[in-house]
């Protein structure tokens, strides 16, 4: 099935949580450098980019047979609310609204070693 960006942009304007394959590794720090890697995400308005929360998917993901963990990392980013606090992820991981300053850049230098 293809999905034109446009097409999958009108329908993820209103979604709480984006998930992308685009994290630390391909130099995207935070929602805000995702913003502007891409033209498009300069000019669309979507819910996850102002006030939802931006996943993005560690190279565990791709090759684990763990399908059980996948699922409920999933089920724990969906309904937070049901898992227990302070889990550490494993195959995905939420990116920060801004840049990271120079204090923040072990948080990130973090991210990259744990994904």
């Amino acid at each position: 099935m293809r999905v034109t960006l446009e097409k999958f942009f009108s329908r993820a304007k209103d979604a709480d949580i984006l998930i992308t394959y685009r994290g630390p590794e391909s130099g995207i720090t935070s929602k805000a450098r995702l913003r502007r890697s891409s033209r498009l995400l300069q000019t669309v308005d979507i819910k996850p980019m102002n006030q939802g929360r931006i996943y993005f998917t560690g190279h565990r993901l791709y090759q684990s047979a763990d399908t059980a963990g996948i699922v409920a990392e999933l089920a724990a980013i969906f309904h937070p609310q049901l898992f227990p606090a302070g889990q550490k992820p494993e195959y995905f991981f939420e990116l920060p609204d801004n840049d990271p300053g120079p204090a923040a850049g072990n948080k990130i230098q973090s991210l990259q070693e744990n994904y």
